[in-house]
């Protein structure tokens, strides 16, 4: 399924950097707006929760470079997640990622910086 989307994930780190405003999703503790909420028109309810949810453990867990792939058998949607490199601003961990989705066949893509708090809630920056 990496290959699917033909994407190639280079991640820059970025410097200019602005909070973005929050956004609830069901059953996931109040973030800022990540990239699947940011392109969630055609997404269900449950796509975004599934998104929103891998996006997350991607920023927590995975391997700089490693695409985490996301799916909702019920709409078709899916999407792949790629985070780079973490660093540090201050007391944050920071990282860069892009999101790719295909929502009714359609493909999208986001990518921003997210940092995470002293609680470890990740909030999305623009």
């Amino acid at each position: 399924m990496k290959n699917c989307f033909g994407f190639l994930a280079i991640l820059l780190l970025t410097s200019c950097m602005q909070t973005a405003p929050k956004v609830a999703v069901s059953g996931i503790p109040f973030v800022n707006a990540l990239a699947a909420t940011k392109l969630s028109n055609g997404l269900t309810q449950q796509d975004i929760k599934l998104a929103v949810g891998a996006e997350l453990s991607t920023l927590k867990y995975a391997q700089p470079g490693v695409a985490e792939q996301w799916q909702n058998p019920k709409s078709g949607n899916s999407g792949l997640i790629t985070a780079g490199q973490p660093y540090r601003i201050g007391e944050q961990d920071c990282r860069r990622y892009q999101h790719i989705l295909l929502v009714n066949g359609i493909e999208k893509r986001a990518s921003g910086t997210a940092c995470s708090d002293q609680k470890g809630l990740w909030r999305g920056l623009e």
